[in-house]
């Protein structure tokens, strides 16, 4: 029995899934218990992170397993949350945290079976979990093994119910695959990463690894049951896709400010960031400058099984900081970037999501960077008509069988789109897109399978291909949109995937098995090939290894 304690206390750590931000079975979960259900929860989960209370608190109150056939999805899911459901002011679901909650494993650890260190009073509640992820691998392009090492902590802290504090910190060291290469040599940033350092091991035989330090986290305070302000370090993502054309989480995590206002059927969110219109990379310490952005969202359900959103940002640069004009937290941002002599940068944006036969979802999004309705109607290939178009399909339980979803998603891009005169304006932060990862100028298609044969077995399968109009010598075609837009080619005839064509073909297959809550053994394997000028390359990678209280590191590009 101490033995098997001591392994309990070495590898059990499970996750407090009132995270900085959702892991991508969190996501999938949910979207599969609407779609199941053929209604929208009021949580309006494209816009993430999630409010971790009151999504529990949602599926509780309308898909508890004594309300319908949901029992699976939804007592899992709960059963899965209960260090979240302690914090609720509503008595019976807190009842339901009692009957849910897991016998105690040690006098001081594990005592409410779900994390390693947890303390639970009637105004004050706090939890203290380890980070881990270890995976080691091959691949066929070069002689460099892969390795990811990640390890850090997590905790979380919530006082009279109103005020919370989440952090996340990891220690990382990294070797990636060739492509992921090429793309640091190009922007001179590791995705999803700020700064860095190379990283060198004689034991281990890696000439070329990355080595940095990452946090998260977030103070929110509870204004009200409706209003909640937050404060933080992290990553945003909004909307019902694998992509986004509004704001994803494929950048590092940026400093910001956000308002989200949840009553009745609507959703608004303000979002204030700052960010960097640069990167260091590995060159040393030195003070960055700072570029802002402003954001809103609104989202409304429609009915009950159809949601419409609305986006809207600007990014901006002042020498004296922050444009307090912006601050304004309903009037349209086009409007003051027009009063004030159209100096930024204005992103507008319309996304929906339609839930239908309890088995499927089509969603959508239309982002415009700028655009003029003539020359849009005459079709001319204006370089100033700037937009891209994201349209998907979720199907859920498919062909009647538990547990196997299929999505399909296309994404495409104009040249030019999220770029600007000068880095202060172009949507990005740390030389990496703030939206789709491939930045412009290319047309996407992905096929995603996931497949739970067993409750604590997962395996998924994805194809990306993708067409990309790269740049070639000092000619900008529009793809890279760090690049200044006056320095374009020509004013008409410009065409999605102009330049030297880059045609890429990749697909991923991904298992884990979930040998004790939250924590997974994970075997994964990786096709990549491209096509640019007929000289083409391929690459393949093979990784295993063990992951706890952490999502998969993805290079998915």
């Amino acid at each position: 029995m101490k033995k098997y304690f001591l392994v309990w206390m070495i590898f059990q750590n499970l996750v407090m899934h009132a995270q900085v931000f959702p892991t991508r079975s969190d996501r999938q979960e949910i979207d599969q218990m609407e779609v199941i259900n053929g209604r929208l929860l009021n949580i309006h989960s494209a816009i993430l992170p999630l409010n971790p209370l009151q999504t529990v608190e949602e599926v509780y109150t309308n898909l508890k397993p004594d309300h319908n056939a949901l029992t699976g999805l939804a007592k899992n899911y709960l059963l899965s949350h209960v260090d979240v459901l302690n914090e609720s002011k509503d008595s019976s679901i807190q009842t339901y945290f009692q009957q849910g909650s897991f016998k105690p494993r040690l006098k001081y650890f594990f005592i409410d079976g779900r994390n390693f260190f947890s303390i639970y009073r009637k105004n004050f509640q706090f939890s203290l979990n380890p980070l881990l992820e270890i995976k080691s691998g091959w691949q066929k392009e070069g002689s460099e093994v892969l390795l990811t090492n990640r390890h850090g902590i997590r905790l979380k802290l919530n006082i009279d119910k109103k005020v919370s504090v989440y952090s996340d910190i990891t220690d990382n060291q990294i070797t990636i695959p060739f492509y992921v290469d090429s793309f640091v040599n190009l922007y001179n940033a590791i995705p999803g990463i700020g700064l860095y350092k190379s990283y060198q091991s004689k034991i281990l035989k890696i000439k070329q690894g990355y080595d940095y330090l990452l946090a998260e986290g977030a103070v929110n305070f509870n204004l009200s049951n409706h209003i909640q302000i937050s404060l933080g370090h992290g990553r945003h993502f909004i909307g019902n896709g694998l992509r986004s054309l509004f704001l994803s989480d494929f950048a590092a995590p940026q400093f910001y400010l956000r308002f989200n206002t949840n009553i009745w059927r609507l959703h608004y969110q303000n979002l204030f960031m700052e960010l960097s219109p640069e990167t260091l990379g590995d060159r040393g310490n030195q003070l960055l400058p700072k570029k802002y952005t402003a954001s809103h969202y609104l989202s409304a359900n429609l009915t009950k099984n159809w949601n419409v959103g609305l986006f809207e940002s600007v990014v901006f640069e002042r020498s004296r900081g922050f444009e307090l004009q912006y601050l304004n937290p309903v009037i349209l941002y086009r409007y003051i970037e027009h009063s004030l002599g159209s100096p930024d940068n204005v992103f507008l944006g319309i996304q929906t999501q339609l839930l239908l036969r309890k088995a499927i979802s089509v969603y959508g999004q239309i982002v415009f960077d700028e655009f003029l309705l003539k020359e849009l109607i005459d079709q001319n290939g204006w370089w100033g008509n700037k937009y891209g178009i994201q349209m998907g399909v979720k199907y859920v339980n498919a062909f009647g069988i538990k547990g196997l979803n299929f999505q399909s998603e296309c994404n495409l891009v104009r040249p030019y789109t999220y770029t600007f005169r000068d880095s202060f304006a172009n949507y990005s932060h740390f030389n990496q897109p703030l939206a789709h990862p491939l930045g412009a100028n290319f047309k996407e298609f992905i096929f995603r399978i996931d497949y739970k044969p067993l409750q604590k077995l997962h395996l998924e399968a994805k194809w990306i291909y993708f067409h990309k109009g790269l740049d070639e010598a000092n000619l900008n075609y529009g793809g890279n949109i760090l690049k200044n837009y006056n320095t374009r080619l020509q004013d008409y005839n410009n065409e999605i995937a102009q330049g030297i064509l880059e045609k890429v073909n990749s697909i991923n297959l991904e298992s884990s098995y979930e040998f004790i809550p939250e924590s997974y053994i994970d075997l994964d394997l990786f096709y990549r090939a491209s096509n640019i000028k007929l000289e083409k390359k391929s690459g393949f990678w093979f990784t295993a290894g063990i992951r706890m209280n952490l999502d998969r590191l993805r290079f998915e590009f």
